[in-house]
């Protein structure tokens, strides 16, 4: 659970020193919308508006207050921190299913 923190808090600094302020539209900096526009900023796509566009769910009323918070610029050495870092799928509830296989208990997801 600690190392999930880490994780979780080196993503939000990551993105506070792009000036990206994703944390204050989303709940869950994990999620799976969220998870989504992560991996596309770090794939370099820097486009709010199509960034925007990968909400799912119940973040998708949420369209325009998240391209403005997507307005950050970041950087190649953030996208390099963040490629070094393990990845948020790591703890996405499918890969917390993953690892509870073959334990005779139930995973618990994250």
């Amino acid at each position: 659970m600690q190392e999930r923190n880490r994780h979780i808090n080196r993503i939000h600094k990551i993105l506070e020193t792009a000036n990206i302020k994703l944390s204050s539209v989303v709940t869950a900096i994990v999620g799976k919308s969220a998870r989504r526009m992560l991996e596309a900023l770090i794939e370099g796509e820097s486009d709010p508006v199509e960034l925007a566009q990968l909400a799912r769910g119940r973040m998708r009323p949420k369209i325009a207050l998240l391209q403005q918070a997507l307005q950050g610029h970041l950087e190649p050495h953030h996208r390099f921190l963040r490629r070094r870092d393990p990845g948020p799928s790591r703890f996405s509830p499918a890969a917390c299913w993953a690892t509870g296989a073959g334990s005779g208990r139930a995973p618990v997801a994250f």
